[in-house]
């Protein structure tokens, strides 16, 4: 089973406030996967263009995934399977600035993980 981030009520983008990955910040954007969303590009990865996006079902639950642009087109992670693919070839730190983002959005009350039991 997959660890997802999921977020207690949609979020703001001030909610999102002060939280970075290699200088990339939260803004209003399209992602990979969900246009129209709030999405964070994070530069300075492995090869690939990657994207942090707030992910919106239609019954309004929201979840936090990362999505990289590969050479097959878009992909997504759960967050739970983020941090690895994001810190691959990295020396781990855009790794730890992703998990720093995750642990800040859980202190803030934000989002908590669940198992994907789909």
């Amino acid at each position: 089973m997959d660890k997802i981030l999921r977020f207690e009520k949609a979020p703001t983008l001030k909610d999102l406030e002060g939280l970075s990955v290699n200088g990339g910040t939260f803004e209003i954007g399209d992602g990979f996967i969900q246009k129209n969303t709030i999405v964070m590009n994070v530069p300075d990865t492995f090869r690939f263009t990657t994207k942090i996006e707030v992910y919106s079902y239609e019954n309004g639950i929201c979840d936090l995934i990362m999505s990289q642009f590969l050479t097959r087109g878009p992909e997504l992670w759960e967050m739970g399977d983020a941090f690895y693919r994001i810190g691959f070839n990295d020396e781990g730190n855009t790794e730890q600035q992703l998990r720093y983002l995750c642990n800040e959005l859980i202190n803030r009350g934000l989002v908590d993980w669940v198992e994907n039991d789909a």
